[in-house]
């Protein structure tokens, strides 16, 4: 949002906040990180099917994404859009 002020007759100046313009896209995603300690893989996959399932059931859910570890991370990666 933007700020935008202007001076009244008065000389007081009134700031006020301007929203962002709106959009044919009212889409949202969100996007959470998790490091995953060594050996719990098997159970954090069952954890992300869990959460991508329950998403899915959300009105306006338009879809999840998991972004698994590279080779030397443990960092996943899951995006959802609403």
């Amino acid at each position: 949002s933007k700020a935008a002020s202007s001076q009244t007759e008065d000389g007081a100046v009134d700031e006020t906040e301007e929203s962002p313009p709106a959009t044919d896209d009212p889409s949202v995603t969100l996007s959470a990180t998790q490091t995953v300690l060594p050996g719990r893989e098997r159970e954090f996959e069952t954890y992300l099917r869990g959460v991508t399932a329950a998403a899915a059931t959300f009105p306006g859910h338009l879809g999840s994404q998991i972004l698994r570890p590279g080779r030397g991370s443990r960092e996943y990666r899951v995006v959802f859009r609403f």
